[in-house]
């Protein structure tokens, strides 16, 4: 299934969910965090909670996932990861894309989770091509 989240040791990955968005805004809110991404920092908690639903109809249709991450055994919501589009049929391509909380830049973060987000797109989803 697609919105079942790889593993990453170290790491909870799980489908974003409306108990997120608090967590989410903060995340969003930082024009740091925020610079080469395609929105404009978020004001305000509905925008959050726009993205998850975003998120959540990309799951639904299987064209794309998006997943919470918070090291293990934490509860806050340190970033987010997964594949903005994901075409199956012809071209069998997907869009990755992440985003992290500044205060876990040049952690490791992403170099622990990666990994198991392109495996999954190429070994169980049979992708063969990858965008960022």
């Amino acid at each position: 299934m697609i919105t079942d989240p790889p593993r990453a040791e170290g790491f909870e990955l799980r489908a974003l969910s409306e108990a997120d968005a608090p967590d989410l805004l903060a995340l969003f809110s930082d024009p740091e965090v925020c610079a080469f991404m395609d929105i404009e920092p978020l004001l305000a908690e509905a925008e959050a909670l726009d993205i998850i639903d975003w998120a959540e109809a990309q799951a639904a249709q299987g064209l794309g996932v998006r997943w919470g991450v918070r090291r293990a055994g934490e509860g806050r919501l340190i970033g987010t990861v997964g594949y903005n589009r994901i075409e199956r049929g012809r071209g069998r391509w997907g869009e990755i894309a992440y985003d992290l909380a500044r205060d876990q830049w040049g952690r490791g973060v992403m170099s622990a989770i990666l990994p198991a987000v392109i495996a999954r797109g190429f070994e169980d989803w049979g992708l063969i091509r990858l965008e960022a």
